[in-house]
C-alpha cells in the first residue's frame, strides 16, 4: 500500500531531526517528509546533526555493536531549525509534448546504426582520423624522448569496439538529421 505523499513544509529543530535520524532509518524518515535520503541527509548537514553511517541499522538488526553519535552543541553560523519542503510530484505530460515526442519517433524510426565502418559521416571520419594523428604524433614524440628517462607521455589506446559503435551511432545520427533537414527544405520550397 502506497503513502501518500506530504504536501505541506514542516519544520524541525536539531534536536528533533537528531531523535528521529536515530529512531528511524533515514530512507524511511526522509519518505515521511516527502524527499529522497539524500536530501534529508544534506538537511542534516545543514543543521550540523550527525547520522547513522552505511549498514548502521543492518548491523543494529543483527545485534551486533554500534556507535551513536551525540549531537554537538549548536555553533555560530549554524540554524537552530530547517524548514522541510517536501518534493513536488512530477506533472503529468503535455498533450503537445507527447505529440511533439511521437512526431520525433516516427522521423527516426529507420535511423539504424550501420554494422560496419564504411561509409560513416565525414565529420565522424575526420575524428576518427584526428584520433589516428594524434597517436601518431605522441608515439614519433616518446621515440624522440627515450634519453629522457620518465618523460615520456602516455600513449594514446587504439579505439575500442565501444568506440568504434558510438561513432556508427553517431554517423547515422548526423546521415538522419541531414535528412530530416533537406526533407524539411523541400516541403517548405514546394508549400511556396
Amino acid at each position: 500500500m502506497e503513502r501518500p505523499k506530504p504536501s505541506h513544509t514542516r519544520r524541525v529543530t536539531r534536536e528533533e531531526l537528531y531523535k528521529m535520524v536515530w529512531d528511524k532509518p533515514m530512507i524511511r524518515l526522509a519518505e515521511e517528509f516527502g524527499i529522497t535520503g539524500n536530501g534529508l541527509a544534506k538537511v542534516c548537514d545543514r543543521l550540523d546533526v550527525p547520522y547513522p553511517p552505511r549498514g548502521y541499522w543492518a548491523k543494529k538488526e543483527a545485534e551486533k555493536p554500534v556507535v551513536t553519535l551525540k549531537l554537538s552543541p549548536r555553533r555560530d553560523g549554524i540554524p537552530s531549525a530547517a524548514d522541510i519542503h517536501p518534493t513536488p510530484p512530477k506533472p503529468a505530460p503535455s498533450l503537445a509534448a507527447e505529440q511533439a515526442a511521437a512526431t520525433v519517433a516516427n522521423r527516426i524510426r529507420d535511423v539504424a546504426v550501420p554494422e560496419r565502418n564504411d561509409n560513416l559521416h565525414p565529420r565522424v571520419q575526420a575524428w576518427i582520423a584526428g584520433h589516428k594523428k594524434r597517436q601518431k604524433e605522441r608515439e614519433l614524440e616518446n621515440r624522440n624522448r627515450r634519453r629522457d628517462f620518465g618523460w615520456a607521455s602516455p600513449l594514446i589506446p587504439d579505439l575500442t569496439e565501444r568506440d568504434l559503435y558510438r561513432f556508427r551511432a553517431t554517423s547515422a545520427i548526423f546521415y538522419a538529421v541531414e535528412k530530416a533537414v533537406a526533407q524539411s527544405r523541400n516541403r517548405q520550397l514546394q508549400a511556396r
